[in-house]
């Protein structure tokens, strides 16, 4: 197929597809003018402010600030090193089944996990192999930062909230401790009667699990 150029030949625009020793003319749509004239030109910011500063600058400058904007949200859902290396946050939230306060009950914890959470999935795993899942209660989470108020977990409606209807994980951290102001990750380990957390820790709840 072949684009052919004005002048003896056919009509700038048309195509000539050949077939061996013959060929034929494909003709182009014409160029359509806008009916309504109607053109969004945004806000004009480059028109009005040109001779102000130079249009580089402004490009320049608005692409350096979204990408600093960026940087610094990420950098809030994901904690990181000088390096860039994601650096894990120390909990406060160092509880233990079988202690006084928390006692072993068949029924009595619940434990929020994402499926999108590698440490989540060591929790389970231990869960699954210690055959606790028939005696603590799960709920698995959705990760969409779009929608979550803080952090990336969301409830969504074919797994709820049975405890406390939230729409997200740091609406259940804030309803448990309010004002909360730290991090909402998973997995969560929480005592349903008394609504405290046990453990936010992957390690801690796994060994927990391990020796029960």
């Amino acid at each position: 197929m072949q684009m052919l150029q004005s002048g003896s030949g056919p009509r700038l625009g048309s195509v000539r597809q050949s077939h061996g020793q013959s060929s034929f003319r494909l003709p182009l749509p014409p160029l359509r003018a806008n009916p309504e004239g109607k053109v969004d030109r945004g806000f004009s910011i480059l028109e009005l402010t040109g001779k102000l500063a130079p249009q580089g600058l402004l490009v320049t400058g608005a692409s350096t600030g979204w990408r600093l904007a960026w940087q610094i949200m990420v950098k809030e859902l994901a904690p990181q090193d000088k390096s860039g290396t994601y650096v894990r946050q120390s909990y406060s939230f160092t509880n233990k089944i079988g202690s006084a306060e928390f006692p072993v009950e068949s029924g009595r914890y619940h434990l929020y996990m994402g499926n999108a959470c590698p440490w989540c999935h060591r929790v389970m795993l231990a869960m699954v192999l210690r055959g606790l899942t028939s005696h603590i209660s799960v709920t698995r989470l959705a990760s969409d930062p779009s929608k979550a108020r803080r952090g990336g977990w969301i409830f969504n409606p074919q797994s709820p909230d049975p405890l406390f209807n939230s729409q997200d994980l740091w609406q259940v951290y804030d309803t448990i401790t309010p004002g909360w102001k730290g991090r909402c990750t998973a997995p969560l380990l929480v005592d349903k009667k008394t609504c405290k957390i046990v453990s936010n820790e992957s390690a801690d709840i796994g060994a927990q699990f391990c020796t029960l």
